[in-house]
C-alpha cells in the first residue's frame, strides 16, 4: 500500500509538514503551540462552545468543500491534504486591515469580553465560503448553534452577521477571501492529491507502545488493515467528535480514518425513492442533500428538521450518521439519528475484518459485537403510498442539546378513514439506555383508525404498560419521560389524522419557535457633552475581532514553562488518608506532583481557612487535593487522572438545601433578622394569610475563559498573571501560601474572558496553586482549567429558598411578611451574600411589617460565591412570588397587586432610605404603552382559545435595586507623554467585557479635552492598584471613572497652571511638550473611595420594569420567549451602546438562570453531574427573546453621582424572573382549560426547565383527543 508518514496541510496559505503526529494531537493544541496562532481559543474541549472554530477546506470531487470545525476535536492526523484558515488569516494588524466580517463585528459593537469573538467570526466566514456568500438571515441565525457567548446576549452578534445575509448588505465574494490568501498556495487543496496515510507515533515516549493511524483510500486497503489489527484495540474514525462527549475513553492502538475510502461518502437516491447513504456522509452533507431533494421523498422534510437539531453546526460538519449509530451501540448514547432512521426500516451494510459483508437490521445492529466491524452504508426503502413519518426531539434549550427523549413513527394510514393498514414502526430514545421499540403499540394499531379517540387512549395505555421506567439523572424524572412518550405518540396521531384533526389540536405540531430574532435599542445622548454620553466603540473591540486580544493562556510560552492540572477528590465527606502519585509521576513529561505538604506558608487562599489543597478533611467531591505539573497541558491532564487518593468516609454527602436543613447543617455567622414594625401584630390583624415556600437554584458563571493563571518565579518573589477580578485577593493568597511578603508578589491583569463574580475570590485559589507549583519547580507554570475541573472544583451562585407567611387584605394590600430565608453557602461560606439580600426583599413594595430570619446552610459542595446580582435576584424573586400568591388567592391580576403596593415618592423603604427620586410608577406606565401590554394581552387570550396545546402569557416585574458602594476604593494612574501628547492610564478596575476601559478613556478625554483615540489603557497591576477593591457589584465602572476624573482634573490643573503664559491658541501637544521640557510631572494618581454622603445603606436606587411574553408547549414543557421589553433608568449613560449591551447580556443570562441552567448532583456520591457543556446548558442564540426591545430612560441624569450615570451590570437581571412567571401563567391557562373553575395555587421554583413545567400540567389521557 503506497502511503505517506507525514501529514501535509496548509494554515493560512503556509504549508506545514507534520511527521507521525499522535492521534491524540488536536488541531487546536497544534495551532496554539507550533505556529503560535492563539487567536483560536480553547475553552470546553468538547465541541460545545465554539471558541475554537476554524475553517477546514478539502476537495469534494472537482470542487472545494469549506466547513467550520471544532479545532479542539479535530485531529491533526485528519488534516492531510486540507487547508486550515484561522482568525489570523482573515485580517488584523499584521495584515494591515480587517476582514469585512470583523468590520461588521466592530460596527455593531458585537463583543464584550471577546473570548468567543474569533470563533464567531470564523463560523460566519466558513458559512459564507461554503454557500458562495448566498445565505439567508435565518440560515445565519441557525448556524450559530455551536457558539456560546455569555456576555452580549447574542443580539449584536446576530445583527452583525445577519447584515451580511442576502436580505441585507452582502459584500462581494472576492472581498470575503482571507486578506492573506494569494490563491496559489503550494499546499492548496485544489491541487492536493488524496493519498493513503500510515502514521506511527509513540505518545508515551520512544520506549512506550506505538500508536498507528491509517487512512486507506480503498475497501481493499481497509480490509487489509482490519485483518492485521484483530489482536489490538481498533477505533474507526470519521469525524472523531465522540471524544467531545466521552473525553476519557481509553486510547486505542490502531486508528483507522475511513473518510477517504471510495464509496463511503456517497449518497444515492434511486428513481424509486430508495436512498443509500455512505457511512462517512456527515450530518451536514446529509442535511444539504435532503434540503435539495425535499420534494422527492415524503419523509425528507421531517427527517431534515430532526437532523438540524443534532449537536451543532461545526460538529455536524465533521460527525457522521454512522458514528452516531456506533456511539449508541458502544456507549449507550441516546442517538437522535438512530431513533430517527429506525422507523424508516433501514438496512445497514457492514464490513468485517475477514472481508465479509453483511446486511443487517437496526435490531440486529443493537446486539452486534462491533469490535473490528465498520459500517459501510445504510439503505432506506422507498416509502409506501400514504405513509406518515414523524420524528420528535425534546430538549432543555432550542439547540445544541441532547434529548430528554426522542421518538420516531412510521405508518401507512388511509387518508380518508385514518386506518393503519400495516404494522407501523415506533421507536423511543431516552426512555432507557438503549433504543426502545414499542412493539405492543405497533401491533395494537394495525387495522385501527387514528381518528378514533378510544384507539388513541388504548394505544397510550398500551405504551405506558410496557414502557421502561429507567432513572436517568440528567434527563428529567421517569414520570416526565413517560409523559413525553405518551404525548409524542399523541403528536403522531394528530399528524396522521391530517385534515381530520381538530384545528385547536393542530397546535400540538406547531414548532415552538419559528422565524428569526430581532431587537431594538432606544437611548439618548448629549452631543454637547461628547465624548461623554457618546456611543464610543470599545477600545478593545478591534483586537477582539481579529483574535489579537491576549488572555492568560495566550501569553507567549516562556523558556522552561510547565503546565499544571488539579487533581480532584472523588469521595466526600471523607478523611484523606493518602495520595498515590507514583504512576502519574512516571508518565511522559511529568515533572512532579504537589499537595498540601508542599505549601511553605499557610494553606489558605482566603482570609478565612479555605484550603488551596486538602490537608486532611475532604469536604466535597471535586475539592483540590493536589496538582500535577508537566511539560504540556495534555501530559498534565493525563497524569492527573492517574493520581489516586485513598479515603475514609466520614458520613453521607449532603448536596441539597432541604437535606441540609433536615440534618441541621448550618454555618454560623448569618446576619441578623430583618425586623421592621410588628409583623406578628400586623399578621394577626390581616384579613387574609397565606403560607408558602419557593426556591431558586445555583448557576455556573460560564465565563468563556476558565480560571487561569501564569506564575513566574523571580529572585525576589513571583510574577503572577491571573484571570482575576480582585488583584488584592490574589496578591494576598499567593503571599500567604508561599510565606513571603505581599510586596514581592507582582500581579498583572490585562483583561478577563468574562467574570460575572466567579473570579472575585475563587481565582485566588488557582493563582496560589499555580504559584506553589512554580516555586516547587523553580520554573514558570501556567494553569488553564478545563471546564470539567472548573465546574467540579469552583463554587457558583448560592441556591436560595424561602418559607414565607404573608398577611394582606381583600384589596391586595400586603400588610406583613414573616419567614425564613435559606442560602446554601456550600462547605465554607466566606463569600457571604445574605446581608444585601434582606434589604432587597421589599423590591418596589411598601409593606409596613417584616420579620425574616436568614440562615446560611452548609452542604458538601464547593464554597458558593458571588454571581451577577448575587443577593438581589433571589430576594426580588421571593417578593414577586409572594405577590403572585396573593393575586392567585384573590383571583386578581398580579399587576394590580403590584401597582397597589408600589412605594410612593418620598416614602422610606425597609432599609430606612427615603425614595426621593422614585419613578417606578412612571416607568411602569411608560412600558405599558411602549410594550403594547393591553393589546397584546387580548391577542394572548385569542391565541390561547385557538390553541389547545400551546399557551402564551405575559408577566411584568419592576425593580428597585439599591446600589451599595461598600466603601470600595479605586485608583487611576494617568500619564501624558511628551513626544506626542498621548495618554496612558492604569486603573484598578478589571476589564472583563463591561467597557470599564472605554468609559475611563471617555472621562479622561472629556476632562483633558483630547480625542479618545489618544488614550491608551494599560494592564492593572498590584503596584498601581495597591489596596483597592475587587471589580464587581456593578460599581467599578463608576468608581474607576471617578478616580480617573480625579487624576485627570489634577493633571489638567497642573498643565493649565504651568502653561498659563502661553497663548490661548496653544495646542494640547504644544502645552504638553512645554511641560515635559520644563521637567513638570505629567503623571497623576487619582483615588476615589465609594462612600455615601449620608447614612443611607445605598448610594442610590436603580429602577426598571421588564415585560416578558412566553409560549409553552403543554405536551413537552418546552418554552420560547416570544418578546421581552425592558425599560431601565440608567441615569445619563457615559456610553449608551455599551450599557445597552450590558442590559441585553444580563437579560439573557437571567433567562438561562430561570429556564435552562441547573446544577444536579449524584445522590449517593455527591458528585456534580452537570460539569460540562454536554449537561450544563446556558442560553444559545435561539434561546434569546425573538423580539427584544431595550430602552434606557431618556433625560434622566442621576443627581446622586458626579457623572450623572447609574450602574447597569446587575439590575436588569433581577427582572428576568418575569420569564418564569410568564411560563407559570401559561401553565395556569392550561390548567384552567383542563380543570374549569380554577386550579389551586402552586409555587414555581427556578430553574423552570421543561421537565418541571410539563409535569405540572400533564393532561389526562382522556384530554388527548384527535
Amino acid at each position: 500500500m503506497a502511503s505517506t508518514d507525514a501529514v501535509i496541510f496548509t494554515v493560512n496559505g503556509r504549508t506545514h509538514v507534520v511527521t507521525n503526529p499522535s492521534p491524540w494531537l488536536t488541531v487546536n493544541d497544534w495551532l496554539r503551540d507550533q505556529p503560535g496562532l492563539k487567536g483560536t481559543k480553547r475553552m470546553c474541549g468538547e465541541g460545545g462552545c465554539g471558541a475554537c472554530v476554524v475553517m477546514v477546506t478539502e476537495t469534494k470531487g472537482e470542487a472545494l468543500e469549506h466547513r467550520a470545525v471544532n479545532s479542539c476535536l479535530y485531529p491533526v492526523c485528519g488534516l492531510h491534504g486540507a487547508a486550515v484558515t484561522t482568525i489570523e488569516g482573515l485580517g488584523g494588524s499584521n495584515l494591515g486591515k480587517l476582514h469585512p466580517i470583523q468590520e461588521r463585528m466592530v460596527q455593531h459593537n458585537a463583543s464584550q469580553c471577546g473570548f468567543c469573538t474569533p470563533g464567531m467570526v470564523m463560523n460566519m466566514y466558513s458559512l459564507l465560503e461554503s454557500t458562495g456568500n448566498k445565505v439567508s438571515a435565518a440560515e445565519v441565525e441557525h448556524s450559530f448553534d455551536g457558539n456560546i457567548c455569555r456576555c452580549t446576549g447574542y443580539r449584536p452578534i446576530l445583527d452583525a452577521m445577519k447584515s451580511l445575509s442576502k436580505e441585507e448588505e452582502p459584500v462581494d465574494i472576492e472581498d470575503l477571501k482571507p486578506t492573506g490568501c494569494k490563491g496559489n498556495c503550494p499546499g492548496c487543496p485544489r491541487v492536493a492529491k488524496e493519498s493513503s496515510l500510515h502514521l506511527v507515533s509513540f505518545p508515551d515516549g520512544d520506549d512506550g507502545p506505538s500508536v498507528q493511524w491509517y487512512r486507506p483510500t480503498t475497501e481493499k486497503e481497509l480490509v487489509s488493515i482490519m485483518a492485521e489489527s484483530t489482536r489490538v484495540s481498533v477505533r474507526f474514525v470519521a469525524g472523531d467528535t465522540a471524544k467531545g462527549v466521552y473525553k476519557n475513553l481509553p486510547p486505542a492502538s490502531v486508528y483507522i480514518d475511513v473518510t477517504k475510502v471510495a464509496g463511503m461518502s456517497d449518497i444515492n437516491l434511486a428513481s424509486s425513492g430508495e436512498l443509500t447513504i455512505g457511512a462517512c456522509v456527515t450530518l451536514s452533507v446529509l442535511i444539504q442533500f435532503l434540503g435539495k431533494n425535499m420534494s422527492s421523498v415524503s419523509y425528507f422534510g421531517e427527517l431534515l428538521s430532526l437532523l438540524k437539531h443534532i449537536a451543532n453546526t461545526p460538529v455536524r460538519n465533521s460527525a457522521t450518521w454512522a458514528g452516531n449509530f456506533m456511539m449508541a451501540r458502544r456507549y449507550y448514547f441516546v442517538s437522535d439519528a438512530l431513533t430517527a432512521f429506525a422507523a424508516l426500516a433501514p438496512t445497514l451494510r457492514i464490513l468485517r475484518a475477514d472481508g465479509t459483508e453483511a446486511s443487517i437490521s437496526i435490531e440486529d445492529f443493537l446486539v452486534l459485537n462491533v469490535a473490528n466491524v465498520v459500517i459501510q452504508s445504510m439503505t432506506i426503502p422507498a416509502p409506501a403510498l400514504n405513509s406518515v413519518y414523524a420524528v420528535h426531539k425534546v430538549m432543555k434549550r432550542h439547540e445544541n442539546c441532547h434529548a430528554y427523549a426522542n421518538a420516531s413513527f412510521h405508518a401507512v394510514v388511509n387518508p380518508d378513514t385514518g386506518v393503519v393498514t400495516e404494522q407501523p414502526r415506533i421507536y423511543y430514545g431516552g426512555v432507557q439506555r438503549t433504543l426502545y421499540r414499542a412493539a405492543d403499540v405497533e401491533t395494537y394499531l394495525v387495522g385501527k383508525s387514528v381518528l378514533d379517540n378510544s384507539v388513541l387512549a388504548g394505544a397510550a395505555n398500551t405504551l405506558l404498560a410496557g414502557l421502561p421506567q429507567t432513572p436517568m439523572a440528567t434527563s428529567g424524572s421517569v414520570a416526565y419521560r413517560s409523559h413525553l412518550a405518551e404525548n409524542l405518540l399523541y403528536k403522531f396521531f394528530i399528524q396522521a389524522a391530517g385534515k381530520h384533526a381538530s384545528p385547536r389540536n393542530i397546535s400540538a405540531l406547531s414548532p415552538i419557535r419559528t422565524g428569526t430574532s430581532s431587537g431594538t435599542q432606544s437611548f439618548d445622548s448629549v452631543p454637547a457633552d461628547y465624548p461623554m454620553t457618546e456611543s464610543v466603540q470599545k477600545l478593545e473591540i478591534r483586537a477582539q475581532a481579529t483574535g489579537e486580544a491576549v488572555y492568560i493562556s495566550d501569553l507567549p510560552i516562556l523558556p522552561g514553562q510547565l503546565y499544571g492540572k488539579f487533581v480532584l477528590a472523588t469521595e466526600a465527606p471523607a478523611k484523606l488518608d493518602s495520595i498515590d502519585s507514583s504512576v502519574a509521576e512516571s508518565m511522559p513529561g511529568v515533572v512532579r506532583f504537589i499537595s498540601a505538604e508542599a505549601i511553605p506558608g499557610r494553606n489558605s487562599f482566603t482570609r478565612a481557612n479555605e484550603e488551596v489543597f486538602v490537608d486532611s478533611e475532604v469536604q466535597y467531591v471535586g475539592q483540590a487535593i493536589g496538582m500535577v505539573i508537566a511539560d504540556s497541558e495534555y501530559n498534565a491532564e493525563r497524569a492527573a487522572r492517574a493520581v489516586v487518593g485513598k479515603y475514609t468516609s466520614t458520613g453521607k454527602s449532603i448536596t441539597s438545601m432541604k437535606d441540609a436543613i433536615a440534618a441541621g447543617s448550618f454555618h454560623t455567622g448569618a446576619p441578623s433578622a430583618l425586623v421592621v414594625g410588628n409583623a406578628d401584630a400586623a399578621m394577626a390583624a390581616s384579613k387574609r394569610r397565606i403560607e408558602g415556600q419557593v426556591s431558586c437554584g445555583s448557576q455556573y458563571h460560564f465565563h468563556m475563559e476558565t480560571q487561569s493563571a501564569l506564575c513566574v518565579p523571580l529572585e525576589d518573589g513571583m510574577d503572577v498573571f491571573s484571570s482575576t477580578q480582585n488583584i488584592a485577593s490574589v496578591q494576598r493568597a499567593v503571599a500567604q501560601s508561599l510565606g513571603i511578603h505581599a510586596g514581592s508578589v507582582n500581579v498583572t491583569v490585562k483583561r478577563l474572558g468574562g467574570g460575572f463574580g466567579g473570579k472575585i475570590s475563587r481565582a485566588s485559589q488557582i493563582a496560589a496553586a499555580t504559584a506553589l507549583a512554580a516555586k516547587a519547580c523553580n520554573r514558570p507554570v501556567q494553569v488553564h482549567m478545563d471546564i470539567d475541573s472548573n465546574l467540579l472544583m469552583v463554587g457558583k451562585r448560592y441556591p436560595w429558598m424561602m418559607d414565607y407567611e404573608v398577611g394582606f387584605d381583600d384589596d391586595g394590600l400586603i400588610k406583613a411578611v414573616k419567614g425564613t430565608v435559606f442560602a446554601d453557602a456550600g462547605y465554607d461560606g466566606s463569600d457571604d451574600t445574605m446581608d444585601g439580600a434582606l434589604l432587597w426583599l421589599d423590591n418596589t413594595y411598601n409593606i409596613a411589617a417584616w420579620n425574616v430570619t436568614p440562615k446560611k446552610v452548609k452542604t458538601n459542595t464547593a464554597s458558593n460565591t458571588y454571581c451577577r446580582a448575587p443577593g438581589s435576584i433571589p430576594a426580588m424573586f421571593f417578593m414577586e412570588s409572594m405577590v403572585e400568591h396573593v393575586a392567585k388567592t384573590l383571583n386578581m391580576s398580579p399587576d394590580l397587586v403590584r401597582t397597589r403596593n408600589f412605594y410612593k415618592k418620598g416614602e422610606k423603604d425597609i432599609a430606612g432610605q427615603p425614595l426621593t427620586y422614585w419613578n417606578v410608577d412612571t416607568l411602569w406606565e411608560e412600558l405599558s404603552q411602549s410594550a403594547e401590554v393591553a393589546s397584546r394581552q387580548q391577542a394572548i387570550e385569542v391565541f390561547n382559545k385557538e390553541n389547545r396545546w400551546k399557551k402564551r402569557a405575559m408577566s411584568r416585574v419592576p425593580t428597585k435595586f439599591g446600589l451599595d458602594y461598600f466603601g470600595a476604593p479605586f485608583s487611576a494612574h494617568v500619564a501624558v507623554y511628551g513626544p506626542d501628547g498621548t495618554v496612558a492610564i492604569s486603573h484598578a478596575g478589571i476589564e472583563m467585557g463591561q467597557g470599564i476601559n472605554t468609559k475611563a478613556a471617555q472621562v479622561a478625554a472629556a476632562t483633558l479635552g483630547i480625542p479618545v483615540s489618544m488614550i491608551h489603557i494599560k494592564a492593572a497591576t498590584a503596584l498601581n492598584a495597591a489596596n483597592t477593591a475587587e471589580t464587581g457589584g456593578s460599581i467599578s465602572s463608576e468608581l474607576v471613572s471617578k478616580a480617573t476624573l480625579v487624576a485627570c482634573t489634577g493633571l489638567k490643573e497642573r498643565i493649565d497652571t504651568s502653561t498659563a503664559h502661553m497663548p490661548s491658541t496653544a495646542t494640547w501637544l504644544e502645552r504638553v511638550r512645554f511641560c515635559s521640557g520644563s521637567g513638570i510631572d505629567l503623571s497623576n494618581r487619582g483615588w476615589y473611595q465609594g462612600t455615601h454622603t449620608n447614612s443611607n445603606p445605598f448610594a442610590y436606587n436603580c429602577y426598571g420594569v421588564m415585560c416578558t411574553e412566553v409560549e409553552l408547549d403543554i405536551l413537552t414543557g418546552e418554552t420560547n420567549v416570544v418578546r421581552a421589553d425592558l425599560l431601565y433608568d440608567c441615569g445619563r449613560s457615559v456610553n449608551p451602546e455599551i450599557d445597552v449591551g450590558q442590559v441585553e447580556g444580563a437579560v439573557v443570562m437571567g433567562l438561562g438562570y430561570w429556564l435552562s441552567e441547573e446544577i444536579l448532583y449524584e445522590e449517593q456520591t455527591g458528585s456534580n453531574l452537570t460539569h460540562n457543556t454536554w449537561e450544563y446548558k446556558p442560553p444559545m442564540a435561539l434561546d434569546i427573546p425573538q423580539d427584544m426591545r431595550v430602552a434606557l430612560l431618556k433625560d434622566s441624569p442621576n443627581p446622586l453621582f458626579a457623572l450623572k450615570s447609574k450602574a447597569v451590570g446587575e439590575p436588569p437581571q433581577v427582572m428576568t424572573c418575569s420569564a418564569l412567571f410568564a411560563a407559570k401563567h401559561c401553565i395556569e391557562a392550561a390548567l384552567e382549560e383542563f380543570h374549569p373553575g380554577g386550579s389551586p395555587y402552586f409555587g414555581l421554583d427556578g430553574p423552570a426547565t421543561p421537565d418541571i413545567l410539563q409535569v405540572i400540567c400533564q393532561p389526562s389521557i382522556q384530554s388527548l383527543t384527535v
